[in-house]
């Protein structure tokens, strides 16, 4: 849905992803990490930013321990967090 520009419909999938990966898998697996970034993806494409900004910050901790810092997967979050925070008028802070 994401990718063809209808993003409420992938905004619903990927939170409800999320919630069953977190329950099945706990909040630290990569299949959650994943999710959450998408939602964060999502929501970013959405406007609301608040939500977006808060699941790229849980999720940069967790992408550093697991993945590791200069992991392809850690590198694409920081970019996207860096990106949102630009979006949402946080420039000096995405630098």
């Amino acid at each position: 849905y994401s990718k063809l520009g209808v993003h409420e419909p992938a905004r619903v999938n990927f939170a409800r992803a999320l919630e069953l990966r977190e329950r099945s898998l706990g909040e630290r697996a990569e299949l959650s990490l994943q999710s959450r970034t998408q939602l964060a993806g999502v929501l970013a494409e959405l406007g609301q930013f608040r939500e977006a900004l808060e699941l790229y910050r849980k999720s940069l901790p967790i992408a550093r321990q697991i993945l590791g810092e200069k992991h392809r997967g850690t590198l694409a979050l920081l970019n996207d967090y860096a990106l949102a925070l630009s979006r949402s008028g946080r420039t000096m802070e995405a630098r």
